[in-house]
């Protein structure tokens, strides 16, 4: 470190510059990290985060090598097609790329190696490719009683919908009125808010835990949760 003898106000003082490292350093084989005033000691998936960011990777931009473009699931690219059709959000010259084209477009693959997350949103078991990525529901009636369960699995992608469509066929009860010779029947959710919670759980979910996102439905409540870490250098306080 830079040492340096200062003075102010006939005071003399010691400055002390301590510049970042650029790689990771372990003390004991424990590695800390300073958050403001706090310093706080980094485990697990934040620990792999911390290792992968100082190598300028993020965990989902990691290349697979076992994995090609002809084994991933060509539906869940129908899916994705259609809706950025309707978002408008790509052009249709990107639409009418090929998957393996497709994917260097959407940066989630690099002279045809794939990324983790182009796996996880298009390949038909990407559990096989990281345990833990599916989603299970329990439909729960008092304390901890267990009706019935449901393993949802497949591409991120066709989960998006299948879990939604799944809670409002199996999970959800409607309660139905006749207005005049008309049947009414009205969930205890509204789909639409049902499908952002989910789909915020899915996208913020930290897949590398394992663990996969969990919803839970009783009489009165419902349930949605994930493992989700807070953004790099964030704080509860912030």
């Amino acid at each position: 470190p830079e040492v340096n003898l200062l003075e102010q106000n006939g005071l003399y003082y010691i400055e002390i510059n301590v510049a970042p490292s650029s790689v990771p350093v372990n003390y004991k084989g424990e590695y800390h990290y300073r958050c403001g005033s706090t310093k706080q000691q980094l485990k697990g998936a934040a620990l792999n985060d911390f290792l992968l960011r100082k190598t300028g990777t993020r965990w989902d931009a990691v290349p697979l090598h076992n994995v090609n473009v002809d084994n991933l699931d060509g539906a869940s690219f129908d899916i994705f097609r259609r809706a950025a059709k309707s978002s408008g959000r790509l052009s249709e010259e990107d639409l009418k790329a090929a998957p393996a084209e497709l994917l260097e477009r959407l940066h989630l693959a690099e002279t045809g190696v794939l990324t983790r997350a182009a796996a996880l949103l298009f390949h038909p078991n990407p559990d096989w490719v990281n345990p833990g990525c599916y989603v299970k529901i329990g439909r729960f009636s008092k304390g901890s009683h267990l009706l019935y369960h449901d393993e949802i699995q497949g591409s991120l992608i066709r989960l998006a919908d299948e879990v939604i469509r799944t809670l409002y066929l199996k999970y959800f009860k409607a309660h139905i009125t006749y207005k005049n010779d008309v049947r009414i029947e009205r969930y205890p959710y509204p789909r639409a808010a049902v499908r952002e919670i989910f789909f915020n759980a899915l996208v913020h979910n930290n897949w590398s835990d394992n663990i996969p996102i969990q919803i839970r439905v009783d009489d009165d409540k419902l349930v949605i949760s994930n493992s989700c870490v807070l953004p790099w250098g964030r704080t509860v306080n912030d």
